[in-house]
């Protein structure tokens, strides 16, 4: 009698259902996470353009623009208006809405600047005014209007470093850059 040597297609099949069916039960679990993570990778990265776009302004003027000029002194420097806008500020609007908040902006405006918008209707991040170019490299520019990010607020500093920290500690660092309602959620 002839004696079989591996497996046969049948089940072979069956191994790889099996697997495929286990591979998507993770991705489902893990998704979630990943798209977080990776809206607070993008929120960081318009963070860096913003602290960037702050620092051309400073040496081509000499000093940090003004709350009048804010945020539309920047828009030479970034470009595109979409770098104002915290990915997951959208995501929690867009919530919003479809729970019934018809009415609700699309964005969350931050309220802090009384200038002109030009064509920036709403902004999801704080900037700080009239910061001098000799001013320390861990100066805060620029953060969160809110920690968004599982609980953590991201922050860019003058020298160009961006992290985010635990609630608690942004709200020390962003504090004083917040209006009264922003500080005191």
């Amino acid at each position: 009698m002839r004696q079989k040597r591996g497996f046969s297609l049948v089940e072979l099949m069956i191994v790889i259902a099996v697997i495929s069916t286990i591979a998507t039960v993770f991705m489902m679990v893990f998704s979630p996470y990943a798209r977080e993570r990776a809206r607070e990778a993008s929120c960081l990265s318009n963070l860096g353009q913003l602290t960037l776009a702050y620092q051309m302004y400073t040496q081509d003027y000499g000093r940090g623009p003004s709350r009048e000029a804010l945020p539309d002194g920047l828009m030479p420097y970034v470009k595109n208006s979409q770098v104002f806008r915290c990915p997951a500020a959208r995501d929690e609007a867009e919530a919003e809405q479809q729970a019934g908040g018809a009415g609700a902006p699309p964005y969350k405006p931050y309220d802090w600047w009384s200038g002109p918008w030009g064509s920036l209707k709403r902004v999801d991040y704080f900037i700080v005014p009239d910061v001098e170019p000799d001013d320390l490299p861990q100066t805060v520019l620029v953060g969160d209007s809110e920690p968004r990010h599982r609980g953590r607020g991201n922050i860019g500093r003058l020298a160009g470093g961006l992290k985010g920290y635990p609630e608690a500690e942004w709200r020390k660092l962003a504090g004083p850059h917040l209006s009264r309602e922003e500080a005191q959620r």
